[in-house]
């Protein structure tokens, strides 16, 4: 499959306090053109968690910077675009970036000027590599479509991934703790609507179980490819 476990491997930092989750880096994914799902923390926001993992897990993954073709942003929250544009400057110079387009006037347009997440918004705006979808379901590339999500942001997108005869879910922060398998009641601090996040929650719980999909998170600890198992009523996390 073209996403390996390797390249889920990416290097941990300080936990939230909330659930002790851990902060996305970015996950690479790669069959001919190169695309980075998620574009994690740049080094400038040490207030919320240990950034910068993002450049040495495109180089153990054997991918420069150079190479990636689109950078697909599962939501606008300042820990999934860092390094998009870090400081206002492109990292992926032959890159476009493809984004839910209501999160950009939820978060991005009436953010503080020194916003981190609007500083990289604007950073790419301004170089002209912006491309915002708004559809329920949308093809990226080949074999890898994005479905709309929304309740964690407006314009949360999960990315669902097949070939081979294999498939697998990025599911950004539609899912933040191993916790919410069964109790999907439990919100997170920065959905902006926990009440659609609790439904979106569910019904792609149990889309994932009755398909038997690899799933990758954002925030769990111990980054890893899983499955949603559902036995005697209850749901469960077991490895891919």
């Amino acid at each position: 499959m073209w996403l390996s476990q390797r390249s889920y491997q990416l290097r941990k930092s300080r936990a939230e306090e909330t659930f002790g989750c851990q902060k996305p880096s970015a996950l690479p994914v790669t069959t001919g053109p190169v695309l980075a799902a998620a574009a994690g923390l740049d080094p400038a926001p040490a207030s919320i968690a240990n950034g910068g993992a993002l450049p040495g897990a495109l180089r153990a993954a054997g991918v420069a910077p150079e190479d990636v073709t689109t950078v697909f942003l599962t939501h606008l929250h300042a820990d999934h675009v860092g390094w998009v544009a870090p400081g206002g400057t492109v990292y992926f110079p032959h890159a476009g970036v493809v984004y839910g387009a209501a999160d950009r006037d939820a978060l991005i347009t009436p953010a503080p000027v020194d916003d981190p997440a609007r500083i990289v918004m604007e950073g790419a705006r301004g170089a002209g590599v912006l491309r915002c979808v708004d559809a329920p379901a949308v093809e990226i590339a080949p074999g890898l479509v994005a479905h709309h999500t929304p309740g964690h942001t407006p314009g949360h997108y999960v990315v669902r991934i097949t070939a081979g005869g294999q498939e697998a879910h990025l599911l950004g922060d539609a899912v933040h703790h191993p916790l919410q398998i069964n109790d999907t009641g439990i919100s997170f601090l920065f959905d902006s609507d926990a009440a659609q996040a609790l439904r979106t929650r569910e019904e792609l719980l149990v889309r994932l179980a009755e398909h038997d999909v690899a799933v990758g998170t954002a925030h769990f600890p111990n980054p890893r490819f899983r499955r949603v198992h559902r036995a005697h009523g209850e749901r469960s996390w077991i490895d891919a």
